[in-house]
């Protein structure tokens, strides 16, 4: 049922603070933000290409919002995904009872909101999708990947696979995760989305981030077309980053405390 990531969705109290910081580590600029959303919400938006980022607080205390931040603190929020047709994910959720939300503008059903119970611990929004639009920086293509922390590994892949009527997915192990892995190839997307289900093999920071946040996501990685030209940006902007390779694929994980303790990724294009 999912097509591709459509959006990352972080939270924070500081929507501003986390454009500028946004435009340091990523060279993207706010292209579109609403301060007062009927939903409950203020945000800004960066298109990344295939996918965008789009960073939400809380615009008044009443907020479902405030909630995630009292547990939380700024952190990533939802992974929003693209299904194609409302119609269709609804009746899936149906079929299989999944307990889901619907939000609706004028009168007409948007997005729907499926239970975390029920989607691996991880909050998913879910809707048609959005076109492909470039961001302010021209070598970051799209998403990537979403890294979901997992406490049970069995447990939420196999709810993940009865909410969203997902495949076997291929099991693996990550050395750089320090985690056993299963990831589901999303076939809607030119540049190879992916959804990475991890559960920690031992003791380091994916287990303290379970132990801290429960099942949650983790990381997400950004597609890039010229990770070298990358690797210069962040050198002149004094941002910290590990460089490394795993199945050929050429990588950079940016220092956690430069994009507000978040782990975020670059991933070269396949062959670069």
């Amino acid at each position: 049922m999912i097509r591709r990531l459509d959006h990352i969705i972080l939270c924070v109290r500081d929507r501003h603070a986390w454009a500028e910081r946004i435009e340091q580590v990523l060279g993207l600029q706010s292209e579109r933000s609403r301060d007062d959303d009927p939903w409950g919400f203020a945000n800004h938006e960066f298109n990344i290409g295939d996918g965008f980022l789009g960073v939400v607080c809380p615009d008044s205390p009443e907020s479902q919002l405030e909630r995630f931040l009292a547990r939380h603190g700024d952190a990533y929020y939802a992974v929003s995904v693209d299904l194609g047709s409302i119609e269709a994910a609804a009746t899936q959720f149906e079929s299989a009872d999944v307990p889901h939300r619907v939000a609706s503008r004028d009168g007409v059903a948007h997005l729907l909101w499926p239970s975390p119970a029920v989607t691996a611990g991880v909050l998913f929004q879910v809707f048609g999708g959005t076109d492909p639009v470039q961001g302010t920086n021209p070598r970051l293509g799209g998403l990537r990947r979403a890294v979901l922390a997992a406490d049970d590994l069995d447990l939420r892949v196999g709810q993940l696979r009865s909410a969203f009527g997902l495949g076997a997915g291929a099991p693996g192990e990550d050395d750089d995760l320090d985690a056993t892995t299963v990831t589901f190839d999303l076939d809607g997307s030119p540049i190879g989305h992916q959804i990475v289900i991890a559960s920690p093999r031992g003791e380091g920071p994916l287990a303290e981030h379970i132990g801290t946040h429960g099942a949650s996501i983790y990381e997400w990685g950004i597609h890039t077309t010229d990770i070298d030209g990358e690797m210069g940006r962040l050198d002149a902007a004094g941002v910290e980053y590990l460089a490394d390779v795993v199945d050929g694929e050429r990588r950079i994980l940016m220092d956690p405390v430069a994009i507000g303790g978040l782990r975020l990724r670059l991933h070269a294009a396949r062959g670069a």
